[in-house]
């Protein structure tokens, strides 16, 4: 890793700081979900909690890289792991037809954001890697 890399794209930056946002803020309603008395089981919470705490994680690790620490190697693993999270989603939703329609909101909404910020961040990486 060069530090070039580090510091060479304000893009790649600014990507990771909003993606980090985004991901705090899926951290925060995945781990509300099950006490917001929005038709979600509270017996659910041991799956809720634990991934938002992970996202909430993440959003820190993206942030720490938004920094100029290691922007392009995350960068590069994130836009693939919001890949992965867009197609757990759907495989959610398609597998869970049932679901509290609040719960299938916030499977779509975090899906098209990890899309967004999947293309995004693949692309400021390749940006940064390449200039």
């Amino acid at each position: 890793m060069s530090a070039r890399n580090d510091t060479a794209s304000p893009l790649l930056a600014r990507v990771l700081a909003a993606d980090a946002v985004w991901d705090a803020l899926g951290g925060v309603a995945l781990v509300a979900m099950p006490f917001a008395g929005a038709g979600v089981s509270v017996a659910w919470w041991p799956v809720f909690v634990p991934v938002g705490a992970a996202c909430l994680v993440f959003a820190g690790v993206l942030a720490w890289a938004a920094g100029g620490r290691n922007m392009t190697e995350i960068g590069a693993v994130t836009a693939v792991a919001n890949a992965v999270a867009v197609v757990v989603a759907v495989v959610l939703l398609v597998a869970f037809p049932g679901l509290a329609a609040a719960l299938q909101f916030l499977l779509v909404a975090l899906a098209v954001g990890c899309a967004v910020f999947a293309v995004l961040e693949w692309r400021a990486t390749r940006g940064a890697r390449a200039g």
